[in-house]
């Protein structure tokens, strides 16, 4: 680190050299010159001592410096545990239990609770001899058992909970197309409640910049001739930045094994490391989609909750440039061909009779050129009717697929209060 060390200006052998050289024009018979060469010694001097000085004072003021410096730095190194704060309060631990009687959380290896002095260890029941009474020792251990019991560590707590309100499960999904092949695949729902234990998060900044240069001309006329042109111009520069947030949060899971997902940026922006949060996705795979749906998301931590986008969103939109193509050529065909033209398609296609009566209606026969357009209306209001079919097919397959997680979602919303209160305990 460097530190600038204020120093005092050198003036005082300026201003004696100036006064020697002054008396010695002003009160003897010494012109300029020699006066200048007798006080030039002397300004060298005082020069040189002044010099020396403030160059001993400069470093005592350096070493004072360096060692607040160094005390900084050691006072910014020292730790917590270095101070002995971890003796005043005892560090919360995965293996601590809570005591049976208080509520409290207490280390596992305590005999007795901290708080109330209620005993946490089960008693060692001896091993009954032969004259003793089987019945006496089975009611004597029963009583001391059910006076004491054995605690649970924090962890299995903890695994309890998440366990409670997390599974996953899959089915096997179809989507019917009218205009394609129809896709085959299945869709994995998962409800996890867990609590953060990693964060990775990246920003992305995307800065532009825009110049704006305005010209502001000015004429001068005398007398009505032009006499001059001024210009001025002026620049302004817009500058506007665009900052994006993308990573991945991975959380603790009841099996122990941690699970990590891309998460957006307002779950990146508030989630921390230590906070329990409930996370529902459904996910989707075909043989050509792949889509992810965050069912919904709840910090607990925090009592925040965040957008949702549901799987029974999920459709595809095939068959729309085939029906494009189709018009076009529907339509290529009006233009280019006459009505008589399709008189050998109808006669070879259509028996006589229904020919015969065709000629009764000579409005139909004279615009038989529209035959390709009525042709392309009628597939697209049968496509149509089979859309809305398929689509509410599909969208009934979807959420009976969804039901069960929506069960679990419901299920931990109901017991949101009872879930709360665990968690403050356990922290």
């Amino acid at each position: 680190m460097t530190v600038i060390i204020p120093v005092a200006p050198w003036h005082g052998w300026l201003v004696v050299s100036l006064i020697m050289l002054g008396c010695l024009l002003g009160f003897t018979p010494l012109t300029f010159l020699p006066a200048a060469m007798v006080t030039l010694p002397v300004l060298i001097g005082l020069f040189m001592y002044e010099y020396k000085y403030h160059k001993k004072a400069k470093a005592r003021k350096e070493a004072h410096y360096d060692a607040i410096f160094a005390a900084s730095e050691t006072l910014l190194s020292t730790s917590k545990y270095q101070l002995g704060y971890h003796l005043q309060m005892r560090e919360p631990a995965k293996s601590d239990v809570i005591c049976f009687s208080c509520q409290q959380r207490i280390s596992q290896d305590a005999a007795h609770c901290y708080c109330c002095g209620v005993k946490q260890a089960v008693l060692d029941v001896p091993k009954a001899s032969a004259a003793e009474d089987e019945a006496t020792l089975v009611g004597a251990t029963k009583n001391e058992i059910a006076t004491l019991t054995k605690s649970v560590t924090i962890a299995d707590l903890e695994q309890a909970l998440m366990l409670e309100y997390s599974g996953d499960y899959q089915t096997d999904y179809m989507h019917k197309n009218v205009l394609g092949r129809d896709e085959k695949g299945h869709i994995f729902h998962r409800a996890i409640l867990g609590k953060v234990i990693d964060k990775d998060q990246r920003s992305n900044t995307l800065q532009t910049q825009q110049a704006i240069t305005t010209t502001e001309t000015t004429r001068v006329y005398r007398g009505g001739h032009h006499v001059n042109t001024y210009e001025e111009k002026t620049t302004e520069i817009h500058r506007q930045r665009n900052t994006s947030l993308k990573g991945e949060i991975m959380l603790e899971t009841s099996d122990g094994s941690p699970y990590m997902f891309y998460a957006g940026e307002d779950l990146l922006g508030s989630v921390d490391v230590g906070d329990w949060l409930f996370y529902a996705y459904s996910q989707v795979d075909t043989t050509r989609y792949n889509s992810y749906y965050r069912e919904y998301a709840y910090n607990i931590s925090k009592d925040r909750c965040y957008s949702t986008n549901t799987v029974t969103n999920f459709g595809m939109l095939y068959g729309y440039n085939m029906m494009v193509l189709l018009g076009l050529v529907a339509a290529g065909v009006t233009w280019y061909l006459d009505s008589e033209d399709f008189y050998p398609l109808l006669n070879t296609m259509l028996p006589e009779s229904l020919i015969i009566k065709l000629q009764n209606y000579p409005d139909i026969v004279q615009h038989l050129d529209m035959l390709p357009m009525a042709l392309y209306g009628l597939i697209c209001v049968v496509s149509m009717v089979l859309a809305c079919i398929y689509s509410m097919r599909n969208a009934a397959k979807l959420r009976k697929s969804v039901s069960k997680l929506t069960l679990m979602i419901t299920q931990f919303k109901n017991n949101y209060a009872s879930v709360l209160e665990q968690i403050k305990k356990l922290t």
